[in-house]
């Protein structure tokens, strides 16, 4: 199952349950915000993390799911520059134009490359 946590404005919550069912994707839910005791939970039952936030200013989640022992994919920019190693997980590159829709096939593809590795090698 894919779980997509967090909070965001209700239009791009909208925008991705919405894109959701038009990808017909199978066993994905948006659980909305929770606090850290189910976060924590959520991390050491997942088989990876993805936050693949275009200029991660810290990463914290990055260190939450390593405390969990549950490996990261994440971008390749700010704070998990530092910290991310092999050990923890992997980082892909920024696509600048991610807004786009090339740019954003491009991001799409590197993340599910990493995702297939991670699933195959048993992270």
């Amino acid at each position: 199952a894919t779980m997509i946590v967090g909070s965001g404005p209700p239009e791009a919550i909208e925008l991705y349950e919405g894109l959701a069912k038009k990808l017909e994707l199978k066993r994905t839910f948006f659980v909305g915000p929770k606090g850290q005791d189910v976060l924590a939970e959520l991390f050491s039952a997942s088989e990876v993390g993805m936050f693949p936030s275009y200029k991660e200013p810290f990463g914290m989640v990055f260190i939450e799911c390593a405390a969990c022992g549950t490996p990261t994919i994440g971008a390749n920019s700010g704070g998990p520059v530092e910290f991310v190693t092999d050990e923890i997980g992997v980082l892909v590159d920024e696509v600048e134009n991610w807004r786009e829709e090339a740019g954003a096939r491009k991001l799409a593809e590197s993340v599910a490359e990493q995702v297939g590795k991670a699933l195959k090698e048993d992270w």
